[in-house]
């Protein structure tokens, strides 16, 4: 599957990728360069509540 041609705008352009973006936003077209509901990632960072994940074991 080629990223750009499936999740970017008409000139098979990616505005935004997994490593920058969640998926949801992704599949909503953030990547296609279009404006979407759900929190950006990059901005809102522990829009979940609490701090963001370390990479630690939960519990």
């Amino acid at each position: 599957m080629d990223f750009r041609r499936v999740h970017g705008d008409e000139d098979d352009r990616a505005h935004r990728c997994p490593e920058c973006d969640s998926w949801v936003r992704i599949c909503e077209g953030s990547a296609a360069g279009k404006d979407v509901d759900t929190p950006d990632p990059q901005t809102s960072p522990a829009r979940n509540a609490g701090e963001p994940w370390d990479g630690g074991l939960s519990g």
